[in-house]
């Protein structure tokens, strides 16, 4: 179901933190009902997926919280109008909740990257980010070897980074319009 409801890791991250909890029943709290209000409205919304036309351009918008990571696929059609053609997200382990913005900003691009490989490589896309240092990372002189192992991911890809305020980035507004941002 994670390929086809917008960032459902996002949304069910507190249901999710009480996956290995023995004792749920007494640890549930508003949070978690809440979440599982946000899931069923979710489930009860009308976003279309579309089938991908290979001959069109791509665009790929990604996102990251502290709570997990979101990506969305999408190409235009005639009348310019936006397509989805496929979601992803994830949840961040306690480890990864960790990481500096940039970190998890740049985890979300792979995680997208990783996840719609097939569309993707070999054809030149769009990816869409509000993060505006991911604009950047060619330049650094320094990063670490887990950073460095995911710089050599994107090199696998023909793209060019957008910056889009985050207002305008369709992940987030998501998110704000169930009230969970």
């Amino acid at each position: 179901m994670r390929d086809f409801i917008p960032l459902i890791s996002r949304v069910a991250a507190p249901i999710d933190r009480l996956h290995n909890d023995p004792d749920v029943q007494n640890n549930w709290t508003q949070e978690h009902t809440d979440a599982f209000i946000a899931l069923k409205e979710i489930l009860k919304s009308k976003t279309l997926l579309h089938t991908p036309n290979l001959s069109k351009k791509f665009y790929v918008a990604t996102d990251a919280s502290q709570y997990g990571v979101g990506a969305v696929l999408t190409q235009r059609d005639e009348l310019n109008r936006t397509l989805h053609i496929a979601f992803a997200s994830k949840s961040l382990s306690p480890s990864q909740r960790k990481w500096n913005t940039t970190k998890r900003e740049l985890y979300a691009v792979v995680f997208a990257l990783e996840k719609y490989r097939e569309f993707l490589w070999g054809n030149k896309f769009e990816l869409r980010t509000d993060h505006k240092a991911l604009m950047y990372l060619h330049t650094q002189e320094q990063a670490n070897p887990m950073m460095i192992g995911w710089l050599e991911t994107l090199q696998d890809f023909n793209f060019d980074v957008i910056h889009i305020q985050g207002i305008l980035n369709q992940l987030p507004d998501f998110l704000d319009f169930m009230n969970l941002a």
